[in-house]
């Protein structure tokens, strides 16, 4: 059940962020000069946006990487079933799904405890 939700919600944000800007209004030729202005403000909400995903990555134990102008979260860790340590990295997209789906788990284990809803310990 949550992993449909979390389909759906993905799907959703999907959506939103393909859907969205080709839904806005065209500028008109008289409005082209203030069109630099618009985009120095799209500059700082991606700058606003990365800043806000490095810092969640310090706290979510990533590191940040740049190369070619790419920002990537990397997190060295053992494999289940391994004792190899590598290093996985993913792009800011993948990252924000990441976190996204971490902090679903923690809110359904919030929710129905980490006994699945019922009483732990037996019935007396």
């Amino acid at each position: 059940m949550p992993y449909v939700r979390f389909r759906v919600l993905v799907l959703i944000w999907a959506l939103v962020g393909v859907c969205g800007p080709t839904s806005a209004q065209q500028p008109s030729d008289v409005a082209k000069a203030p069109a630099a202005d618009g985009a120095s403000d799209a500059a700082a909400v991606v700058a606003a946006r990365t800043a806000d995903l490095r810092k969640k990555a310090a706290q979510h134990g990533y590191r940040t990487r740049v190369k070619d102008g790419i920002t990537s979260f990397c997190r060295a860790g053992a494999t289940l079933g391994s004792r190899f340590v590598t290093e996985k990295c993913m792009n800011e997209d993948q990252f924000a799904l990441t976190l996204l789906r971490e902090d679903q788990q923690r809110d359904q284990l919030r929710i129905t405890g980490a006994c699945g809803g019922i009483v732990c310990g037996g019935l007396k």
